[in-house]
């Protein structure tokens, strides 16, 4: 039997989840990095939202959207652009915001022509966990809550952390630009580009995606029996 790690300072049961997610880890992936390959589109009546991609972000920056630039909270309006985002080709998307006033009624269209208004809580609850998807599997240090890009040194070196990620996976994956931008689920850049840093023996900006696990299972060492998800 393999000797077990000294771990000061927690609990019996936060050593032993510490451990777990240690081994889950060795013997298979993290589990954000599972849950960033298994990201697919989702549909809620006739509407199919997609994994957000480096455009969507782009196109969602460019419209303040309050969940990607700092201040404000979310309201129905900008529930609506999300929606209309995640459910257009970027394309489309591109081409709509080039005429703002345009933009607003393509929008506003949008949403009307749900076929089932009362759908639409459900498909802004989707759009919003597939914005959270792609800030969730960021491997940041103490990522701000409004801005969880903020961290990165790339986003002080003059380029910006979206050029550093895109320029690095045209290189040295030779990825088409339209795949990086359009297609590329923005969680899977940071997968590839975590990828890359390692391979080029360099530490990630931050825990690991094995820290995130054993982070994850303390949080859930800590909770009361009854509140852990699964216990009823």
């Amino acid at each position: 039997m393999a000797e077990q790690p000294i771990i000061h300072g927690f609990s019996p049961a936060e050593r032993a989840a510490i451990i777990a997610a240690r081994d889950r880890a060795n013997l298979g992936t993290p589990s954000l990095v599972r849950a960033a390959f298994l990201l697919a589109p989702i549909t809620v009546g006739n509407i199919t939202l997609r994994p957000v991609t480096l455009s969507d972000w782009l196109a969602l920056e460019e419209l303040q959207h309050p969940m990607i630039v700092p201040g404000g909270r979310s309201g129905l309006a900008d529930h609506a652009r999300l929606m209309f985002v995640l459910a257009h080709a970027p394309r489309v998307v591109r081409e709509a915001l080039a005429d703002r006033p345009s933009f607003a009624k393509q929008v506003a269209g949008f949403v009307e022509s749900i076929p089932e208004p009362a759908s639409i809580p459900l498909i802004i609850a989707v759009a919003l966990q597939q914005l959270r998807d792609v800030t969730s599997t960021v491997t940041g240090r103490a990522r701000q809550r409004l801005e969880p890009f903020a961290h990165l040194p790339e986003k002080n070196a003059g380029l910006g952390w979206l050029l550093t990620l895109a320029g690095a996976l045209y290189r040295d994956y030779g990825w088409s630009e339209t795949f990086v931008i359009d297609e590329l689920p923005l969680a899977r850049m940071f997968m590839y580009y975590a990828e890359l840093k390692a391979a080029r023996g360099q530490e990630p900006t931050g825990p690991s995606y094995v820290d995130h696990d054993i982070f994850a299972a303390l949080k859930e060492a800590r909770q009361p029996m009854s509140e852990r998800p699964g216990v009823n």
